[in-house]
């Protein structure tokens, strides 16, 4: 089941790009009819703990990935917050459609645009609509995995008052795989994020300098049977450049180690 796992980086964070495997049936229905709208699809529960200067945060994640045989796919996300004894808080929901291709030796290309928004009232929500846009290629050496990313978020205004105002963000990513046997992966990746500043406004609420941090982050992935496997893993923040303590305020929980280190872990299910 794990034969093209290119990344678990998308989108959220956490939502892992697999090629699913098909079923008999889904095989039958396809020498029969040709190509299907329905390759395969995968939901997953995840939990994150998240370690700032001043607290730890909590966060739940849910999401559902839809395969075709034409390349494309869509992939959903929505995650909630809290912090100390606090209850849960709605966060983002992301929404994405991407195209997959595979190429010669073992190469994959991966194009996903997408759209990250809140339109609730929480303390956990960015209260944006921000535009996602990624590109991620890997290729396969035996059971060696070698991948590389980039995703560029063009953020908006909050409707929320008290979330700092950023500019836009960019990710760049390098990711090494290793298929230690059929069920059992890991992965390490790292990045550089970059957050242009906000737009000035009268409160002074918003991101004054461009800030960069980059943050290492490895994966276990172990397959139960077939269809169900879990992942653990955690992302270390490395260093960070001009850190404005106002980006505690945007909220940006989906950005691995932007605030502190943290565990993660996530069950999923191929249906």
């Amino acid at each position: 089941m794990f034969k093209y796992l290119p990344l678990f980086f998308f989108i959220s964070h956490a939502f892992a790009l697999v090629d699913y495997g098909e079923t008999s049936k889904t095989k039958a229905a396809r020498i029969t009819t040709g190509k299907s709208w329905y390759k395969g699809a995968s939901m997953g529960v995840g939990y994150e703990t998240i370690k700032t200067k001043d607290l730890e945060f909590n966060l739940v994640k849910v999401g559902m990935k839809y395969q075709t045989d034409f390349n494309l796919y869509v992939d959903t996300s929505f995650w909630a917050g809290k912090v100390g004894g606090d209850t849960f808080g709605p966060g983002n929901l992301q929404l994405a459609l991407g195209y997959g291709l595979s190429g010669v030796g073992n190469a994959t290309l991966d194009l996903v645009a997408g759209v990250n928004f809140s339109t609730w009232d929480s303390h956990y929500a960015s209260g944006r609509v921000d535009q996602i846009y990624s590109l991620f290629s890997t290729k396969r050496f035996s059971s060696f995995i070698f991948g590389l990313g980039t995703q560029w978020r063009v953020t908006s205004d909050s409707k929320l008052e008290e979330v700092t105002s950023i500019g836009n963000i960019g990710t760049y990513f390098v990711m090494l795989g290793l298929e230690i046997s059929k069920d059992i992966n890991i992965f390490i990746e790292g990045g550089l994020v970059s957050i242009a500043p906000g737009k000035a406004n009268g409160s002074g609420n918003y991101l004054k300098q461009k800030m960069k941090y980059t943050y290492l982050s490895p994966l276990l992935q172990l397959g139960i049977f077939s269809q169900l496997w879990v992942e653990l893993g955690a992302a270390f923040k490395i260093n960070d450049e001009g850190y404005d303590d106002s980006l505690a305020g945007a909220r940006l929980f989906d950005l691995k180690g932007i605030y502190g280190n943290s565990l993660f872990t996530e069950i999923k299910y191929a249906l």
